[in-house]
């Protein structure tokens, strides 16, 4: 799997009470993103595609195979296994009107849900944003 997944969280022995990731590469996000819209606005940035996402929503996870099919790498950040999640959750829908998850993103653009993802996808207009 080529999806790059972050898991933010506090470890204060180890990371000092700021947000880290963890993925195959241990990235570490930059410990200035303390606020929810702060720890989007980086992840959306640093990532040409990301997805705010829920461990068990299966909409999530139709939205996560459409860019494995695409053999497109995305960051993602799993609201329910974050200590900030629901907070995150509450500042995307301030900023996109969007309650719902997944919250696509690329090239630091919400696209919306997973109905959209899937209708760009079907259309050929996904593959010309994610170049």
């Amino acid at each position: 799997m080529r999806s790059l997944i972050l898991l933010l969280g506090t470890v204060s022995a180890f990371m000092m009470n700021k947000p880290f990731s963890l993925s195959s590469r241990s990235m570490v996000l930059n410990a200035s993103a303390t606020t929810p819209s702060e720890i989007i606005k980086e992840s959306v940035a640093t990532n040409k595609v990301m997805l705010f996402s829920k461990s068990y929503c299966p909409f999530c996870d139709k939205a996560k195979t459409v860019f494995d099919k695409m053999n497109v790498e995305y960051g993602a950040i799993e609201l329910d296994k974050v200590n900030d999640g629901s907070e995150i959750q509450a500042e995307l829908l301030a900023m996109t009107g969007q309650r719902t998850v997944p919250s696509v993103w690329i090239n630091s653009k919400h696209i919306g849900g997973c109905d959209d993802t899937l209708k760009l996808y079907s259309s050929g207009g996904l593959e010309e944003l994610v170049r």
